[in-house]
């Protein structure tokens, strides 16, 4: 009965209320318009300044929103980040695997201009 007490039941509240408040469990938002969400990522380097340049245009699509499709939110950086963190943390890769690639959102990558 000790073991339910001092340990089950205090793992359960520390992994629901971790899964709870965590921002990574939480669905993004949903667009409001009528029309579904694309964006186009652009990687440009500046020569002067001898640096990377990243930017993403989000723009309304031409797919009218019947459906509400999910689709990975920006996976090659969740990758990328998800390696850095297993590097520089406790939790192993799987762990940071499972936590960053399970983030969606409704932007369709390169989707078709409205």
């Amino acid at each position: 009965m000790r073991i339910i007490q001092y340990v089950i039941l205090p793992s359960f509240l520390i992994i629901f209320s971790f899964w709870y408040l965590c921002p990574l469990f939480n669905n993004l938002p949903h667009p409001t318009g009528p029309y579904c969400v694309g964006y186009i990522r652009l990687d440009w380097y500046d020569q002067y300044a001898s640096q990377d340049i990243n930017v993403e245009i989000f723009y309304p699509s031409v797919r009218p929103k019947k459906e509400e499709i999910q689709f990975p939110c920006q996976p090659q950086k969740m990758t990328a980040l998800s390696r850095i963190k297993a590097e520089n943390s406790v939790l192993p890769l799987w762990a940071w695997d499972y936590l960053l690639n399970n983030i969606f959102s409704y932007a369709e990558p390169n989707a078709p201009i409205e």
